[in-house]
C-alpha cells in the first residue's frame, strides 16, 4: 500500500483518493461519510447528486483548479461549505495519474492551510530519495510551514549512551540552536523526553505551565521557547528518535494538530528507517570496495610511501576525520617517524603540523608496545594534563590510535584525528581501522621483503644447504643419519652384485652401559660424551668409510673395499681401543666401553634391512659374552636367533593358554630346622615338551619383554598361595600368625617399571600391610644399571612390607656401598660357592667372611643349593641363618609342599642337628 492510504486514515478532513477512471482508491471515513462513498465507486457520478460542484471539478481532471475554492455539499439547506485542495500524486504503475482531493470544511477552526499539501510534499519526499540530508531539512522546513511556528528539530535517539542527537532542524533564524547538528542531550538530565520516548507518545510542554518539567524548561527559557510539541519517531518495534515543534510566543496545540504530527511522525520515521538502513548499505559497500582496493594496491606496488598516503587517506575519508598519520616506530629506541600523512578541507592550521604524532607518541609509547586501541577526547578525565595540553595546543578534540603489528611487535601505528567535535569511534569504525592498519601492516612487510631481498636469498640457500644437511645427518654428532647410511649401503650391495671381487663390511656398535652416564651425570653430559665418541670412532675408519648413528648409543659402520673379514675386525679392535680412553667431559672422568658385532656381504643378503639386522644379532652375542667384545654373525647366531623366535612365539601363547605353573622351595632355619618361608620357581607346563624350567625361557623372555607380565604373575600367584596357606595353618600359629614368606624373584625389566608400586599395590590390595610376608629377590645387576632408580623403588617396597633380599651375591660387580645405602634385609649366597665350599679353602673363605660381613651390616644370609650335610654343618659353624637345597626339599607343586609341611608340623622331618 502507498504511504498516502495511511496518512489519510489518521486525519479528520474528508480525505479521498481518485484514479484516472474517476474511481474511488482510498478513502477515510469522514469522507465516506459525507459524500456516501466506498472504494471501488464512481464518483463522479455519486457526487453529480449531492455534491455537483465537486463533481463537475472532477470531470475536469487531470487539469488541476487553484485549491482553495469554495464548494458547498448536502442535498437539503443549509449546505455545508468547504474548500477544496487536489494534488498529484506520484505516479505507480497500477494507478497512473492518481489525484488526492482534501476537503476542509470553513466552519471548524482551520488548521494550518498547508495541513494536507505539507502531508502530499513530505509523501513526495520521502518517495523520491533516501538521503537523510535531503529529506530531513524538507520535513522540518514543511513542519514549521504547516504549524505555523518558529523551528522543527529532528534528533536521532542513540541507546549506547542513552541520549538524543541532533541530526538537522529548520528555523527561519539560522542562528537557532535547531540548525546545529551534533547537539548531544542525555535522557537523565531531561526526564520529560525519555517520558515521550519510552511511553511512545506526544508531549507538550509550555513554559507558563508552573507544572513543567524544570529542566525542559529551563531548556526553553535558555533558547526563548514557550511552547514546545515532542514527538517520538517510532519504525517498526524501535524509537529511531525524536520530532520536537518549538514556537517562541505561546500557542497551543490542538488535538488536531497533533493528530496531523503523529501520523506525518510516522511516515517519517519509516522514511528515516529506510534511508539509515540504506546509508549502511551503502556505507558497507563503499568500505568493501575501499578495502578491495587497498588491497589490489597492496599487491601491485612496493613504493611504500604511495601505498601509506593512500591508507591515511582512506583512514580520513572513511571515518570523517580531519586528519590521519602513518607513524613507524621502533620499540628499541624509541624514535619514531611520520611516513604519510592526510588533512581533509575541515582540518585546522594547528593539526596541519606534521611532528604531531612524534610528540604525542612520546607520551603514548606505552599504550603502542601493549598494541592496545586507544580512544580519547580532549575532555577524558583518565588522561595527563600533558596529554590534554598537546590536544589543545594541536586543535584536537578526539584521537584514535591503532597500532601496526606484525608478529605480535608494534612496528607502527595509525593516529586518526577529529578536530571539529568530540566522538566516540564505534566498533564498526574500529573494525574498519584495524583492516586497513592490517594492510599497512603487510605494506611495511612487503617492503622489507623488497629491501632485504638478496640478504634472504643468500640466507634462503644456506637454510636449503642445512636443511639438506639435517635431513641426512644427525644432529647431535653430524655424522650420517640412518638414511644416508641406507643409500650408501644399498649402492654398496649393487656394486657387490655387479663386481663378486668385492667386499664390504657392516659394524653394528652399541655402548656398554652408557645409560649409567645419562642417569648419573645427566643427559647434557650424555650427548657431549657421545660427540667425543663420534668423533673417536671418526678418527678410526677411512675417509672412504662411512659412520652413522642410529639412535641413542648405537653407531654402524660401513666398511667399503675391505680385503677380508680380519681387516673388518682388526679395524673393530681399533675402535674399541680407541673408546677404552678414559674420557674428561666437564670435569668428569668417564669410561666406556663398547659391544661390536660384525657382517660381512654375502650372496644370501638381498636388502640393507638384512645386513643390519645381522650386524645387530652379532652385537648383541657379544655383549651376552660379557660386553667389550667383538662377534662376527656366522650360522650359529642365525640358528639361535630361529630358536628365540621360536621360543618368543610359544611365549606369547603359553601367556594366552596360561600354561605357567608356580612351584615352591622351602628356605629352612639352619638354627632349629624349622620353616622360614619358601621361593616360588616359575615352571612352563609346554604342551608338547612337558614341564620346563626357566633356564630355557627366560632369557628370550627378558629380550621380547614378556617378562614383565610373566614375572607380575608369579607374584600374583605366590600371594595367593600364601593368603591359602595362612588360613589354611593359622591354628598353628595363634598369636604370631603364619611366620612363613615367599620369596620371588623379580626382572631388572620389571623393576624399572614406573608402575611397579601401583601394580603391586594392586596385587596385596585386600591384605594388611603387616601380614603381606611375600619378598622380592632382586640382583646385583639391577643396582650397578641404575643404582638411584633402584635405591628409590626399593624404599617404595619396603613402605608397601616387602622384605628385599639380594640374590646370587658374590657372582656379580656390586660393591659394598650398595649393602650399606640400600634397604637390603638379606643376602642369599649363589649355589656355586656353596657346592665348592668343603673343596677350595677360597670358596669356604668367602662364604664364611660374607656371613660375617652381611651380619655386621645387620643382615641374615640364606645359603642357596645345599646338598650335603657336610656343607650343613659349616654353615651352621660359621652362624649362617638360612638355607635352601635338596638336603631339605627339591622344589614341589603346592600339593607337594602341604606334605612337607606336614611332615614338618608333625615332627617327621629329620631335625637339623
Amino acid at each position: 500500500m502507498d504511504p498516502y492510504y495511511t496518512i489519510i486514515d489518521n486525519l479528520r478532513d474528508p480525505i479521498f483518493i481518485l484514479d484516472s477512471e474517476g474511481f474511488i482508491l482510498d478513502i477515510n471515513s469522514p469522507a465516506s461519510c459525507l459524500l456516501d462513498l466506498s472504494r471501488g465507486d464512481s464518483a463522479i457520478h455519486i457526487l453529480d447528486q449531492i455534491a455537483p460542484q465537486l463533481s463537475d471539478i472532477l470531470q475536469k481532471l487531470p487539469v488541476i483548479p487553484s485549491n482553495g475554492l469554495e464548494i458547498a455539499i448536502g442535498e437539503e439547506l443549509p449546505t455545508r461549505q468547504f474548500k477544496v485542495s487536489i494534488s498529484s500524486l506520484i505516479n505507480t504503475p497500477d494507478h497512473p495519474n492518481s489525484h488526492l482531493i482534501v476537503l476542509n470544511e470553513i466552519t471548524t477552526r482551520p488548521h494550518s492551510s498547508a495541513d494536507i499539501s505539507t502531508l502530499l510534499q513530505v509523501s513526495n519526499a520521502i518517495s523520491s530519495t533516501l538521503e537523510l540530508e535531503e529529506v530531513i531539512p524538507i520535513i522540518a522546513e514543511q513542519w514549521v510551514n504547516a504549524l505555523n511556528v518558529s523551528g522543527c528539530a529532528l534528533s536521532r535517539y542513540d541507546h549506547e549512551i542513552d541520549a538524543v542527537v541532533t541530526w538537522m532542524g529548520w528555523s527561519p533564524s539560522n542562528a537557532d540552536y535547531s540548525t546545529i547538528p551534533g547537539t548531544i542531550y542525555q535522557l537523565d538530565d531531561y526526564p520529560a523526553t525519555r517520558q515521550v520516548l519510552g511511553s511512545r507518545s506526544p508531549f507538550t510542554i509550555y513554559i507558563k505551565d508552573p507544572n513543567a518539567d524544570l529542566a525542559e524548561a529551563a531548556l526553553m527559557q535558555e533558547k526563548g521557547i514557550a511552547s514546545l510539541l515532542m514527538l517520538p519517531l517510532v519504525a517498526g518495534e524501535q524509537v529511531i528518535g525524536l520530532v520536537e515543534l518549538y514556537d517562541s510566543k505561546d500557542i497551543e496545540f490542538t488535538e488536531a494538530e497533533i493528530a496531523f504530527c503523529v501520523a506525518m511522525a510516522d511516515q517519517v520515521a519509516v522514511a528515516i528507517q529506510n534511508a539509515l538502513r540504506y546509508k549502511e548499505l551503502e556505507r558497507h559497500l563503499k568500505e568493501q570496495s575501499t578495502l578491495l582496493e587497498v588491497s589490489q594496491l597492496i599487491t601491485s606496488s612496493l613504493d611504500l610511501s604511495t601505498i601509506l598516503s593512500i591508507l591515511a587517506e582512506q583512514l580520513t575519508l572513511m571515518l570523517d576525520a580531519t586528519s590521519a598519520y602513518i607513524v613507524s616506530y621502533d620499540a628499541a629506541s624509541n624514535i619514531s617517524r611520520v611516513e604519510a600523512e592526510y588533512f581533509s578541507p575541515a582540518a585546522n592550521e594547528n593539526e596541519r603540523v606534521s611532528d604531531t604524532n612524534k610528540k604525542f607518541l612520546e607520551i603514548a609509547t606505552d599504550r603502542l608496545e601493549a598494541g592496545v586501541i586507544s580512544q580519547y577526547h580532549i575532555d577524558d578525565l583518565d588522561i595527563s594534563e600533558t596529554e590534554r595540553e598537546h590536544l589543545s595546543a594541536y586543535g584536537g578534540q578526539s584521537v584514535l590510535e591503532i597500532p601496526v603489528q606484525m608478529k605480535d611487535q608494534t612496528v607502527a601505528y595509525a593516529e586518526i584525528w577529529d578536530s571539529r567535535q568530540k566522538r566516540a569511534f564505534t566498533p564498526r569504525e574500529l573494525e574498519l581501522c584495524q583492516s586497513i592498519t592490517r594492510q599497512a601492516a603487510v605494506a611495511m612487510h612487503n617492503a622489507q621483503l623488497f629491501k632485504l631481498a638478496q640478504q634472504e636469498i643468500f640466507e634462503r640457500e644456506k637454510i636449503e644447504e642445512t636443511l639438506r644437511h639435517q635431513a641426512f645427518h644427525d644432529p647431535l654428532t653430524g655424522l650420517p643419519n640412518r638414511a644416508l647410511f641406507t643409500e650408501h649401503l644399498e649402492h654398496a650391495i649393487a656394486r657387490a652384485n655387479r663386481d663378486e671381487n668385492y667386499m664390504f663390511a657392516v659394524l653394528f656398535l652399541d655402548l656398554d652401559r652408557f645409560k649409567n652416564i645419562n642417569d648419573t651425570k645427566g643427559h647434557e653430559i650424555g650427548d657431549k660424551f657421545l660427540m667425543e665418541v663420534a668423533n673417536r670412532i671418526n678418527t678410526c675408519v677411512r675417509s672412504v668409510d662411512t659412520i652413522s648413528r642410529i639412535g641413542g648409543d648405537e653407531f654402524v659402520c660401513l666398511l667399503d673395499s675391505v680385503d677380508s673379514v680380519i681387516q673388518a675386525i682388526n679395524i673393530a679392535q681399533r675402535i674399541q681401543d680407541s673408546l677404552d680412553v678414559p674420557y674428561e667431559v666437564d670435569s668428569y672422568e668417564l669410561k666406556i666401553s663398547v659391544s661390536i658385532g660384525i657382517v660381512t656381504n654375502s650372496s644370501i643378503y638381498r636388502t640393507h634391512e638384512e645386513y643390519l639386522r645381522d650386524a645387530d644379532i652379532a652385537m648383541r652375542r657379544a655383549k651376552a659374552r660379557g660386553k667389550a667384545n667383538i662377534e662376527v654373525f656366522d650360522k650359529t647366531m642365525r640358528e639361535h636367533v630361529l630358536h628365540q623366535v621360536s621360543v618368543e612365539n610359544d611365549l606369547l601363547k603359553a601367556i594366552e593358554d596360561q600354561e605357567f605353573v608356580v612351584h615352591y622351595q622351602p628356605i629352612i632355619r639352619l638354627e632349629n630346622g624349622s620353616i622360614y618361608g619358601f621361593e616360588a620357581l616359575l615352571r612352563w607346563q609346554h604342551p608338547v615338551k612337558g614341564l620346563l624350567s626357566p633356564t630355557g625361557f627366560l632369557n628370550v623372555a627378558e629380550d621380547v619383554g614378556s617378562i614383565v607380565p610373566i614375572n607380575l604373575w608369579v607374584i600374583g600367584q605366590s600371594h595367593k598361595q600364601l593368603r591359602k596357606w595362612q588360613l589354611e595353618y593359622e591354628q598353628f600359629f595363634p598369636e604370631e600368625g603364619l611366620p612363613w614368606s615367599i620369596s620371588v624373584n623379580i626382572s631388572n625389566k620389571l623393576l624399572s617399571q614406573p608402575a611397579l608400586v601401583d601394580e603391586l599395590k594392586q596385587i596385596t590390595r585386600n591384605t594388611q600391610p603387616g601380614l603381606v610376608r611375600l619378598v622380592l629377590e632382586i640382583t646385583e645387576s639391577a643396582l650397578i644399571e641404575d643404582t638411584h632408580s633402584a635405591s628409590f623403588t626399593l624404599l617404595w617396597l619396603r613402605e608397601l612390607g616387602f622384605d628385599i633380599h639380594l640374590d646370587d651375591f658374590g657372582t656379580g660387580y656390586s660393591s659394598l656401598s650398595h649393602l650399606i645405602k640400600l634397604p637390603i634385609d638379606s643376602i642369599k649366597v649363589d649355589r656355586s660357592f656353596v657346592a665348592k665350599m668343603t673343596s677350595s679353602k677360597n670358596d669356604a673363605r668367602l662364604v664364611r667372611t660374607t656371613i660375617l660381613m652381611a651380619h655386621e651390616l645387620g643382615k641374615t644370609v640364606i645359603a642357596e643349593g645345599i646338598e650335603t650335610r657336610t656343607q650343613l654343618a659349616l654353615l651352621q659353624e660359621w652362624g649362617c641363618d638360612y638355607g635352601q637345597g635338596y638336603l631339605f626339599s627339591k622344589p614341589q607343586d603346592p600339593e607337594g609342599i602341604k606334605t612337607f609341611i606336614s611332615s614338618v608340623l608333625s615332627g617327621r622331618l629329620t631335625k637339623i642337628e
